[in-house]
């Protein structure tokens, strides 16, 4: 494999901006993103323009936070990004130290340089290189580059150590600097092909359906696949629902499977079920048809939870849990003034801040007395709350709901103080409960989720469950298709234990960020101790990307039992996070953790 990268001479820069131009045209950009820019910076009294883009580093930070592998390296040594895997939680974001990826405005999904794929693929060099006229950047095998340019490195003054991540960059004058190969995986020894042409049944759609489909296709290509699903389009990416798409989702965009792929591996049958027999191996359908298991995977997930509130049934009332719902609420947002979501969640959150940026006054209510109340200690909570409210959306908190007011249609929300809200559009972002009606007529022990062992296995032999509607799940997307995979293997005989990760919480709204991982002190009669602080922005640093006012700076706070870290949260720059992650998972001392910042 030969390793791309580009060579970059500032000496012959004359700082037009033509490439940075020519990168927001080739990938229509809106205004504030960039995959390419430019920027005249000091050094040592002396003035130089720097054109920054991603360096398709070797060691790239942003391929190992990324959760779901979305982002990959490719044959040529370049990073790419997979819009199908991608889930918008950001990490890849703050862990880039030059700022090269981002969130896109349009799609939610992360975003950056790929090289120009597609016109390489043409035969042409990328946009920033054809339009530099004085043919300051080159693009090509890093090898070749040096041969043509001499030795140069990737070290500026105002650019982060190389050694972090090792760019394939190529800068004249610079420091020359040992680029490694592409990292690489430790290898886990395969599984061993099936000869199953089981029958399997997979009840669902969502993340752990797909994922426990994907498995079984890959290790069993002779079994039979029926995935079975009430919604009439392909399966996407819930997660992306409230991130950023109030004016930009649509039936085709966000799938996480091709129809391809679905066509070529599964029967997939759009129907309501309604009834297993487990005696006869059959799953019943609301159109009458039995369709026979020899393994059945129980993935239904969950649906909104709607609280008796007086007048929750009326007109221009909302929840949000598949894409039917968002196309009701964007069409109402048409007509709407003022908003009311009810429920301080990260969903609710979410939405307050993309309602708030589509023009309508904006009120989040929360019988909790702080934000994200299970999850979040009640100092970071004050301070994502500050961060809301400066951008002009209302937080109540501590709150009772009394009635949601109107005659044919939501005008005010009412609390049982008296107070009330107005609001031609109400949210009810008051969680979700597992859909677990169909389990338990079918003889599987389940409460409010379905039972199952560490193998995912439910009370009843040849049904497993997986997914958010399982007992072993807390409702993350990564815990779906992590589960999934593993009820499919399971479900060919195979025999994988399933262990529940501690997976961080995170958060992107009224531009900031927060991640919380661990546990912030909800473990009643435990003695906790808190630690705060606040590391200050990073500056004379250049970014492609740079962070808004309320990202620049990282607030933390350590929650502590016996004086070891088991719960930090970060609000603002995310960029300490992995720290954040190792210092929870192994215990550290908090003095470990700040000298590690």
């Amino acid at each position: 494999m030969k390793q791309l990268g580009f060579y970059y001479d500032p000496a012959v820069c004359i700082g037009c901006r033509a490439c940075q131009v020519a990168c927001k045209e080739e990938h229509k950009l809106p205004s504030g993103d960039f995959f390419r820019r430019v920027e005249a910076l000091e050094t040592d009294g002396k003035w130089q323009f720097y054109s920054g883009a991603c360096g398709h580093c070797s060691n790239a930070a942003c391929l190992s936070v990324c959760p779901t592998g979305a982002l990959y390296r490719a044959e040529d040594g370049t990073v790419q990004h997979r819009d199908d895997l991608c889930i918008g939680c950001g990490r890849c974001v703050h862990s880039c130290p030059y700022g090269a990826v981002s969130l896109s405005r349009i799609t939610g999904y992360a975003q950056k340089c790929d090289g120009c794929l597609s016109r390489r693929a043409a035969g042409r060099n990328p946009a920033c290189v054809d339009a530099c006229p004085v043919r300051a950047l080159h693009f090509g095998p890093i090898g070749e580059l040096k041969e043509q340019f001499g030795s140069c490195g990737a070290s500026l003054p105002f650019l982060p150590d190389p050694a972090i991540t090792s760019p394939n960059l190529l800068i004249r004058g610079s420091e020359t600097t040992a680029l490694p190969a592409a990292e690489t995986t430790p290898e886990t020894a395969p599984l061993p092909r099936s000869d199953s042409e089981a029958a399997i049944v997979i009840l669902g759609s969502g993340a752990a359906a797909v994922s426990a489909a994907r498995a079984i296709a890959e290790q069993a290509p002779k079994a039979k696949i029926t995935m079975i699903s009430r919604e009439v389009r392909l399966p996407y990416s819930r997660p992306m629902l409230s991130k950023g798409l109030l004016d930009s989702f649509a039936l085709d965009r966000y799938p996480i499977v091709g129809r391809d792929w679905l066509a070529a591996h599964t029967e997939t049958i759009c129907a309501a079920v309604t009834a297993i027999d487990p005696k006869a191996h059959t799953v019943l359908l609301d159109d009458g048809r039995k369709i026979p298991y020899d393994k059945c995977i129980y993935a239904l997930g969950m649906d909104c939870f709607v609280p008796p509130i007086e007048g929750h049934a009326l007109p221009g009332v909302y929840t949000l849990r598949d894409d039917t719902d968002l196309h009701k609420l964007r069409k109402a947002m048409l007509t709407a003034r003022n908003a009311v979501v009810i429920g301080g969640g990260i969903t609710g959150l979410e939405l307050a801040w993309e309602m708030h940026k589509a023009g309508l006054e904006v009120a989040v209510l929360d019988m909790l007395p702080q934000l994200l109340g299970r999850i979040l200690d009640a100092h970071t909570a004050d301070r994502l709350r500050a961060a809301i409210e400066q951008k002009g959306i209302v937080i109540d908190t501590g709150v009772q709901i009394a009635a949601i007011e109107g005659e044919t249609h939501a005008q005010a929300v009412r609390l049982q103080s008296g107070k009330t809200y107005a609001a031609d559009l109400v949210v009810l972002s008051t969680g979700y409960r597992a859909n677990t009606a169909i389990a338990k007529a079918a003889g599987l022990t389940a409460d409010r989720t379905v039972a199952v062992d560490d193998h995912l296995c439910t009370s009843v032999p040849d049904i497993l469950a997986c997914g958010d509607c399982a007992s072993c799940s807390t409702a993350t997307w990564l815990q779906s298709t992590d589960q999934g995979r593993i009820a499919g293997l399971n479900a060919l005989g195979y025999d994988l234990a399933y262990t529940t990760p501690a997976e961080p919480a995170m958060i992107h709204t009224a531009d900031t960020s927060l991640m919380v991982v661990g546990d912030m002190g909800k473990q009643s009669g435990t003695e906790y101790t808190f630690i705060e602080g606040v590391l200050p922005p990073k500056e004379g640093v250049f970014r492609i990307n740079e962070p808004t006012p309320l990202r620049r700076g990282t607030a933390y706070t350590l929650c502590l039992r016996d004086d070891r870290i088991c719960g930090i949260a970060l609000l603002g720059d995310l960029s300490p996070m992995q720290t954040a992650q190792q210092a929870v998972s192994e215990g550290w001392s908090a003095d470990r953790f700040c000298a590690a910042l």
